[in-house]
This record gives structure tokens, C-alpha cells and sequence, in this order.
């Protein structure tokens, strides 16, 4: 994470800042009039849990389809975020290998249900 040397001053006016909405994002995606990829992210550290077990402090990436296709990311397996699921509003969660082996140990973690910050 970047964090720039600022005055305390200038961190409370950028947390008073509106936050930005998906509807937001949309209007200016809409009003560019050059050829770009756009996605939607928005970060926070949360706990991911799986029965009895917990993955604490984890950082959270929610983005949307095209952000795998900005950064250059590949799923190992699974179909990862593209396709209808996103349009639908279907909760897909992709995790990184970490989480995932302290998780599911030694079975698969494809098509199970985690509880991400308590939501399933």
C-alpha cells in the first residue's frame, strides 16, 4: 500500500470525501470517448471463514469481471469472474492460495461457501 508523507490535515480531508458509487463509476465510464478497460475495486482487510476455521487480517479485493484482465491475473482453477454471475449479481469469491490452504487444508476449495467479514 502507498502511503504518501502528508499532513494530518490533508488524510481528514481525503476521509470526509464522498464516497464514490457503482452508479457513479457507470457515468463515467460512459462519458469516455477513448478505447480503455475499465473495472471497479474497493479494498478492505477482513476475516474469511469456513466452518470452523478462520483466515484473520485477509487483504479483500471486490472488483469487478475486468479487473482479473487489468491486472493480468489467471485462475488456477474454476471459472473465475467472467461470464453472467457478475451481471446477476451472484456472489463469486476468488481466493489466493494462502487463504485457501489454511481454509481447506487438503480438499478442494471450488464451489464451497465461505463467510467473508461474517456475509456469507
Amino acid at each position: 500500500m502507498f502511503v504518501p508523507n502528508v499532513p494530518d490535515s490533508v488524510w481528514r480531508s481525503w476521509r470526509r470525501r464522498p464516497r464514490i458509487r457503482f452508479s457513479d463509476a457507470e457515468a463515467i465510464t460512459e462519458g469516455l470517448t477513448v478505447p480503455v478497460i475499465t473495472a471497479w475495486q474497493s479494498s478492505d482487510n477482513v476475516t474469511v471463514s469456513f466452518a470452523n476455521k478462520e483466515a484473520r487480517d485477509i487483504d479483500l479485493t471486490a472488483a469487478s469481471e475486468r479487473y482479473f484482465d487489468i491486472k493480468n491475473l489467471r485462475n488456477r482453477s474454476g471459472p473465475g469472474l467472467h461470464g453472467p454471475r457478475e451481471s446477476l449479481g451472484v456472489p463469486v469469491a476468488v481466493l489466493g492460495d494462502a487463504v485457501a490452504q489454511r481454509l481447506f487444508v487438503d480438499r478442494p476449495p471450488l464451489g464451497r461457501n465461505v463467510r467473508i467479514g461474517g456475509v456469507p
